[in-house]
């Protein structure tokens, strides 16, 4: 997949462009870029390098997503640059002048240009004053809410990873290098991998969850904790996994986390005597879940 920056020339053959900022790369946007895909010429995406925050996926993450959807190209601007330009400037001058589009496509709310004035009826009318194919996808829903990024935040704000799977087409997940603790779980006999989690992500609830953990291509089934451990007066927001049934030392480690069924929320405990019990009671639980 090739990546095209602002001053970049685009290339000549026929684009087929799908337009969105794609956070989440979601089961709508996926719809839309089957679109694209199967449309004549180049299957492109128009996004941009920010999107709002919090967000569901680091811009490393969502180009992995567009590619592995059969995406060629991917046009990446800033949008501080282009927050302040008219819709219709935006469509010409970008759209048609600079990428040279062939065929669009764009999800039922999607808006465009200073102020967010342009609609999708715009595009099209746009389009179709240019001899430009230009196709609206209708308003996809999942478990009667609307698939869209804001709606899988508002589902792992609230611990429903169940939802959250059913609009992403997928499990949210969290990845990044193993960092030392306080190696507190392992003076309790549970030894755990802590990554950070960026703060510009969406607040996941915090809690207990039985998550997947990917390291080096091999999948473990685990048990982790989001959140900051008040019984220890953390701060910052931290992702404990607990691998079940496997030892090994996975410092430096990138790993991924998978989140597959949220267990409970996160507890203050009295004392470590109770944080053991309460954590071990959790371990079989996950033991359970996991049918081991």
């Amino acid at each position: 997949m090739k990546i095209y920056l602002p001053g970049e020339n685009a290339p000549k053959e026929k684009i087929a462009l799908a337009l969105g900022n794609f956070d989440g790369v979601h089961k709508a946007h996926s719809a839309l870029i089957e679109r694209a895909v199967k449309a004549k010429g180049l299957s492109a995406i128009f996004t941009f390098k920010d999107v709002k925050t919090p967000y569901l996926t680091t811009l490393e993450e969502r180009l992995e997503l567009l590619e592995a959807m059969g995406a060629d190209v991917v046009f990446l601007y800033d949008f501080e640059r282009l927050r302040n330009m008219p819709y219709t400037d935006f469509f010409n001058e970008i759209l048609v002048e600079k990428i040279g589009i062939s065929s669009a496509f764009c999800g039922f709310n999607y808006t465009f240009g200073n102020r967010a004035l342009g609609k999708a009826a715009d595009l099209k009318r746009l389009c179709a004053l240019r001899g430009i194919d230009c196709e609206i996808l209708d308003e996809m829903k999942c478990a009667g809410t609307t698939v869209s990024s804001s709606a899988i935040k508002l589902a792992l704000e609230n611990g429903d990873v169940d939802l959250a799977f059913s609009m992403l087409g997928r499990h949210y997940s969290v990845r990044g290098r193993v960092v030392h603790g306080k190696a507190l779980a392992s003076k309790l006999g549970f030894p755990t991998m802590n990554i950070e989690y960026d703060t510009r992500r969406v607040p996941l609830k915090h809690g207990v969850y039985y998550t997947e953990c990917e390291i080096d291509n091999n999948v473990y089934p685990a048990v982790s904790n989001f959140g900051i451990r008040p019984t220890f007066n953390d701060k910052t927001p931290t992702v404990e996994t607990y691998i079940l049934n496997e030892k090994g030392d996975f410092y430096s480690k990138e790993i991924n986390v998978r989140f597959l069924a949220f267990a409970r929320d996160e507890q203050k405990f009295a004392d470590e005597k109770e944080l053991s019990e309460v954590v071990t009671r959790d371990i079989e639980k996950a033991k359970l879940y996991f049918g081991l």
